[in-house]
């Protein structure tokens, strides 16, 4: 199923979220067009070094709820920086809280996107069979350089519903064109057609949207 521009979103969330997660898995590749635990495992897409972190926690935030069923994507801003990959893998294990980051090499910048994966996160393979404790699980990011839009692989694998992962974008880098990060929400692609996430926006710090991450499908952003 190739990226494309989207027709009619099919369904609407209705719940307030803060740490997220939902899906039904599509891994093509885009077309151009709590932490609950003691640690967590902070990955780069820069390095293969593994260092103990906390995930980054907004102090405040708002809820977005969807209100455009024909949405209207996004991508980057032209004066964004370059991300130092833009088709990268990451491992988990299963049983450990993990944050995957990935932006820029120049100093200063924050991550475009993170990834925050809880301690009790649950995995699924695509035949829907739950992964036991200590199983590693090999991660896709393809970033799409010009739409910005996001494809998680392979395809099948998924996080469960109870303690889904969180996705987290950067504002900062996208190109806003006048509209405020509290007017945007993330999308996420279904074999009906494309479907909003309740969509969190941080208000301090950097403006960052999180949303629930538990299909491995592709993702975008739109107001």
């Amino acid at each position: 199923m190739p990226f494309q521009t989207p027709g009619h979103a099919r369904a609407f969330h209705a719940a307030a979220l803060f740490a997220v997660v939902g899906f039904v898995a599509c891994s093509e590749t885009i077309a151009p067009d709590v932490n609950n635990g003691r640690s967590s495992t902070r990955l780069s897409a820069t390095s293969t070094t593994t260092t103990e972190t906390t995930s980054p926690t907004p102090v405040e935030s708002t809820t977005v709820s969807p209100t455009n069923a024909d949405p209207t994507f996004i991508g980057f801003a032209a004066s964004a920086p370059p991300l130092t990959s833009y088709d990268t893998s990451f491992t988990v294990v299963v049983g450990r809280a993990a944050s995957f980051f990935l932006g820029s090499s120049r100093k200063g910048n924050s991550a475009f996107l993170v990834i925050e994966i809880p301690l009790t996160a649950e995995y699924f393979d695509g035949n829907g069979n739950a992964l036991p404790v200590g199983t590693p699980v090999s991660i896709r990011v393809q970033v799409d350089p010009v739409t910005a839009a996001i494809t998680f692989s392979p395809h099948g694998t998924r996080f469960g519903s109870t303690y889904p992962a969180s996705l987290l974008l950067n504002t900062e880098y996208l190109n806003l064109g006048g509209l405020t990060p509290t007017s945007l929400i993330i999308w996420y692609l279904t074999d009906a057609g494309w479907v909003p996430e309740i969509t969190t926006v941080t208000l301090t710090g950097n403006a960052y949207l999180k949303a629930r991450l538990e299909h491995f499908s592709n993702y975008a952003v739109a107001y």
